[in-house]
C-alpha cells in the first residue's frame, strides 16, 4: 500500500468531495497519485445524479495543488487565514470540478 483515498458522496445534493494521502515517500512524485485522483475523479462524475466533485487543501501544500489543478479542478473558495502551519496562518484552498466541465 502506498496510500489512501476517500470520496464523500451526498446523494441528495450530488456532491462528492475527495482526499488522498500518498504515505510511501518512496513513491512520492511518481504520478501514481494523479492517475489514481483523475480515475476516481473519472468515476465520481460519471454517477448518476452527481453533478459536482469537491477538494481542499492548505495553500502551503504544493504537491496537492498541481495535482488539484492538473486534474481541471478549478479554484471554489478560500477560507483565509483558516490553519496554523509551522507557527505560520495558511489559507486553506478549496476546488471543484462539475460533470458539464
Amino acid at each position: 500500500m502506498i496510500g489512501t483515498m476517500t470520496a464523500y458522496v451526498s446523494p441528495p445534493h450530488g456532491t462528492a468531495d475527495m482526499g488522498i494521502m500518498i504515505g510511501d515517500e518512496a513513491t512520492q512524485g511518481c504520478g501514481y497519485g494523479f492517475d489514481a485522483w483523475r480515475t476516481l475523479m473519472t468515476w465520481l462524475l460519471d454517477m448518476q445524479g452527481l453533478r459536482k466533485v469537491t477538494a481542499g487543501t492548505l495553500a502551503c501544500n504544493l504537491q496537492m495543488l498541481k495535482l488539484i489543478r492538473g486534474s481541471g479542478m478549478q479554484p471554489d473558495g478560500i477560507r483565509r487565514q483558516q490553519e496554523i502551519i509551522e507557527g505560520l496562518p495558511q489559507d486553506l484552498v478549496y476546488f471543484a470540478r462539475f460533470r458539464d466541465v
